[in-house]
């Protein structure tokens, strides 16, 4: 069913500030964890797993979930327009104002979707065979690589030991008592790891910027 203007734009107004709030509250956690604080940190985590909750229901009347070869075909097509169009438009202007930190991170962003676009690229040239394959993201930009790992990060030149092995871990947000289920995870590894990223991300690159140090 399709929504009528003002009530769909009401709809993505507050997705956008849901998705928001769901990343804020997992670096909240962090940084809570940092702080010696962890029943703040899973305070904070269970909040964000509720606003992620609202994001995906906001998202569902906003958009209907294709078959996943029309989902990966979209994908691809997103990163190639973000890569090539939005980024290099933020980079400049980025410049133009000055802002070294904002350069950095855009650059290295830019950098990075160009690589998932190539996952999603390959994805949908195996999608029967169904090969599988292992996943190592680096904590500091987000760069993904398959199967090896590489001795630094090719985009930031983060060391090997700031990568981290997805691991699919399904929660089931359909059940009535996915609260409880939510913090009974409270050590959660995919929760950690977020939480971990968004941390290492904001310290990192910024102090780059200040220090003018590389991994």
């Amino acid at each position: 069913m399709k929504l009528k203007e003002r009530t769909a734009n009401n709809v993505h107004t507050v997705f956008i500030e849901e998705a928001k709030a769901h990343q804020r509250l997992l670096i909240f956690a962090g940084k809570a964890e940092e702080e010696d604080l962890p029943q703040i940190a899973h305070l904070f985590r269970a909040v964000a797993a509720a606003e992620g909750i609202h994001s995906r229901r906001h998202f569902a009347l906003l958009e209907s979930i294709a078959n996943t070869q029309s989902n990966l075909e979209r994908s691809f097509q997103s990163e190639k327009g973000i890569n090539r169009v939005h980024y290099p438009k933020m980079i400049q202007e980025a410049e133009e104002d000055g802002e070294e930190a904002a350069v950095l991170v855009f650059s290295q962003s830019r950098d990075v979707e160009a690589g998932h676009g190539k996952l999603y690229k390959r994805a949908l040239d195996n999608l029967i065979a169904q090969q599988r394959t292992e996943y190592f993201i680096c904590t500091i930009c987000g760069h993904i690589t398959e199967r090896e790992l590489p001795e630094s990060c090719p985009i930031c030149k983060a060391p090997k030991s700031k990568f981290q092995e997805i691991k699919w871990q399904p929660i089931n947000f359909d059940d009535e008592d996915i609260f409880e289920e939510i913090l009974k995870r409270e050590a959660d590894p995919v929760s950690q790891y977020i939480s971990n990223y968004f941390q290492n991300a904001f310290y990192v690159d910024f102090k780059f910027i200040e220090n003018k140090v590389k991994y």
